[in-house]
């Protein structure tokens, strides 16, 4: 079975338990953080550590609930701890899908204020007729404008855009 499979089921259990109100979301979330951690990883592989030993010490750097410790206990127990990143994306997808939310990204030029993050995000949305959950990123390529980027679809309404297709309408 793929990585990704793997990661699928655990991502599914894990929501269908925050869905029964088990506040496992923040621990997931701790534990994707720590996994960016080499040195955190190769210790969750250590097999000459016990699970307990590691669910000690992660859970006394952390702070992880019962559940969260029972997770991690799994997930070392089954020598799964590598897959914690992935579960982590797929257990957020699964919000996002929940929560009728869908990802955007906006680049633009220069930072933008918050006040004109919330109008974007606001018009994206009625745009899309769905949430959206909008992150902002600086690209001087852009010169003005913005550039939205939903899935696989791109808007450009920005300056560089707008001057591509110039020069592809004088070309012709």
């Amino acid at each position: 079975m793929s990585a990704y499979s793997i990661s699928s089921r655990y991502a599914v259990a894990l929501f269908e338990l925050a869905a029964e109100g088990v506040k496992i979301a923040d621990d997931l979330n701790k534990l994707v953080v720590l996994s960016e951690n080499a040195d955190v990883m190769k210790f969750l592989a250590l097999p000459s550590c016990s699970v307990e030993q590691k669910v000690h010490v992660i859970e006394k750097a952390v702070g992880l609930t019962a559940e969260g410790q029972r997770f991690l206990a799994l997930l070392c127990e089954r020598e799964k701890s590598a897959l914690i990143p992935m579960i982590g994306e797929q257990f957020d997808a699964l919000v996002r899908k929940a929560n009728a939310q869908i990802e955007v990204t906006a680049r633009v030029a220069v930072a933008v204020e918050s006040k004109l993050v919330k109008e974007l995000k606001s018009s994206v949305e009625s745009l899309l007729g769905q949430g959206v959950l909008l992150s902002v990123v600086e690209d001087a390529q852009v010169i003005g404008g913005v550039v939205l980027e939903v899935g696989d679809r791109q808007i450009d309404c920005s300056i560089r855009g707008k001057l591509d297709a110039m020069r592809r309408s004088l070309a012709l």
